[in-house]
Order: C-alpha cells, then sequence, then structure tokens
C-alpha cells in the first residue's frame, strides 16, 4: 500500500509538539513551527503566524516529513512499513491481511 499522497500536507499541531521535543536551537524552531517571513527583492513582510499545513515540495518538507513520520510504525510484528524520502509504504502479507485495517487505523491516527 502507498502512502505518499497522504503525506502532501502536515498538521501543523502534532508536527509543533513533536519540533518541540527534538533538541533544536531556538531560532530554527521558531523559524519552522512559529512564523513565516517572506522576503521579496529588498521588501520583507511581517511575521505571520503558522497554524495550516506544511506543504510537502516545499523547502521544509523532506524534513518535516521525517519529523511526522518519526514514530509511524505498523502495530503487527510481521507487517513492515518503509520510508523513503517524503514516501510512506506499508507491506503487508496475504497471511496477515486481516491486520490490514487496524494498520489503517493507525496510519489515519
Amino acid at each position: 500500500m502507498d502512502f505518499s499522497r497522504v503525506f502532501d500536507t502536515i498538521r501543523h499541531q502534532p508536527f509543533m509538539q513533536k519540533m518541540g521535543a527534538l533538541y533544536s536551537p531556538e531560532n530554527i524552531f521558531n523559524r519552522l513551527v512559529l512564523c513565516h517571513i517572506t522576503k521579496l527583492h529588498n521588501v520583507v513582510s511581517l511575521a505571520a503566524f503558522i497554524n495550516g499545513r506544511i506543504i510537502q515540495g516545499s523547502a521544509v518538507g523532506p524534513p518535516a516529513y521525517m519529523v511526522a513520520a518519526s514514530d509511524l510504525h505498523p502495530i503487527h510484528a510481521d507487517n513492515h512499513m518503509l520510508k523513503y524520502a517524503d514516501k510512506t509504504y506499508l507491506l503487508v502479507g496475504s497471511s496477515n491481511i486481516a491486520t490490514l485495517a487496524a494498520e489503517f487505523e493507525r496510519v489515519k491516527t
């Protein structure tokens, strides 16, 4: 099962909580999760506070995906979850097909 489209956007609140749990310099944390400033030529915008989603494909997309998906693991030992760049794949063998609904619910949660 390919979940690559699931992570096209990352919910901001859980991302902020996970980033807060990591050790990172305060200025980096503030840039990634608290506010956004845009510069075009020599004009700099006011700070806009972020409360939406982080779009994959943006400059912070791959690191945001790594943080967001860091605690995503299969529930059942015989199933496997592979992560690469901003892609996540769940491998469930035919003998474990009964575990699929629980695995989907875990990913959704």
